[in-house]
C-alpha cells in the first residue's frame, strides 16, 4: 500500500488589510517523491482555529487524491492530542474536530505524529504558512507573457 504523507501547518495573525485571520498550509508527498503544497487564507468570519483549517485542507486534498493510507505530520501537539483522543477539542473547534474525525474514517489507515523542526515535509508546510505562498511559482504566478512563451 502506498502511503501519502500530509504535513500541515498554520499561522494565525491579526487581521491584515486583506481581512484574513491567518494562513493554512498542507504539504502532500507521495511515495515516488512527488510533492504538492496547498495554501489557503483563512477568512475573517471563519470560526475554526487556523490549525484545524490546515488539517482539514490536508485531509480533503489527500482524500481527493485517492489516498487510502496517510501519515499526518502536525506542527501542533495540542491538535495531535485531540485527534488521538487524549484531549477534548477547544470550544471553537468542535465542528472542525468532528469534520476531521469523519475524514480520517474515510482512510484505511491514518497515523498521526508531531513533526520535529528538521522534518522536510513540515518545513515545507511551515514555509508556505509563514509566507502565504507555496514557494514555487506555478503558471498562475507567472506573468502572462512568460506563460504564453512556454
Amino acid at each position: 500500500m502506498s502511503e501519502l504523507v500530509v504535513a500541515v501547518a498554520a499561522r494565525a495573525r491579526s487581521l491584515s488589510r486583506t481581512g484574513d485571520r491567518g494562513v493554512a498550509a498542507a504539504h502532500l508527498r507521495w511515495p515516488d517523491g512527488t510533492a504538492r503544497t496547498l495554501v489557503r487564507h483563512i477568512r475573517r468570519d471563519d470560526p475554526a482555529p487556523a490549525a484545524w483549517r490546515a488539517l482539514l485542507l490536508g485531509l480533503w486534498a489527500a482524500r481527493q487524491a485517492g489516498a487510502r493510507v496517510v501519515t499526518l505530520v502536525l506542527d501542533d501537539a495540542d491538535l495531535a492530542a485531540v485527534l488521538d483522543g487524549r484531549a477534548d477539542p477547544p470550544a471553537d473547534a468542535v465542528v472542525a474536530s468532528l469534520q476531521s474525525r469523519a475524514l480520517l474514517n474515510a482512510f484505511r489507515s491514518a497515523a498521526i505524529r508531531v513533526g520535529r523542526g528538521d522534518d522536510p515535509d513540515l518545513q515545507a508546510a511551515e514555509f508556505a504558512a509563514a509566507s502565504g505562498r507555496t514557494g514555487r511559482p506555478g503558471l498562475a504566478g507567472l506573468p502572462l507573457w512568460s506563460a504564453a512563451a512556454s
